[in-house]
């Protein structure tokens, strides 16, 4: 049977919002009792591999932002990304060592 799982969060965040600038950083750990995951046992079951439910203390760190800038009153461009890195405390492994992500914002405004 699976625990509890408990969680310790610190955030650190900052924000700008102007007449046409807006956007945001921020910067967080997580510490982890019992943190519920699923992992491959090497099993195959109508052709799909076989996950089972695992527990261990890790600790989840990161920061994630996004700027955004409306160029006219029609068009607002905008960037926005994230990077967080996981380790298992039981085993010091990284079962993601680094996962990050980015992604750009064209969008078109309502002038109305």
């Amino acid at each position: 049977a699976l625990k509890e799982e408990k969680n310790n969060n610190v955030e650190f965040t900052l924000r700008l919002e102007e007449s046409r600038v807006r956007g945001f950083m921020a910067l967080f750990h997580d510490s982890y009792q019992n943190y519920v995951y699923q992992k491959l046992n090497g099993e195959y079951q109508g052709g799909l591999p076989v996950g089972v439910f695992s527990q261990s203390d890790a600790t989840v760190k990161g920061f994630e932002g996004q700027l955004a800038v409306d160029t006219t009153k029609w068009l607002t461009l905008g960037i926005a990304g994230d990077a967080l890195r996981s380790q298992n405390n039981s085993t010091g492994t990284r079962p993601s060592a680094l996962s990050r992500s980015c992604h750009c914002m064209l969008c078109k405004n309502d002038p109305g």
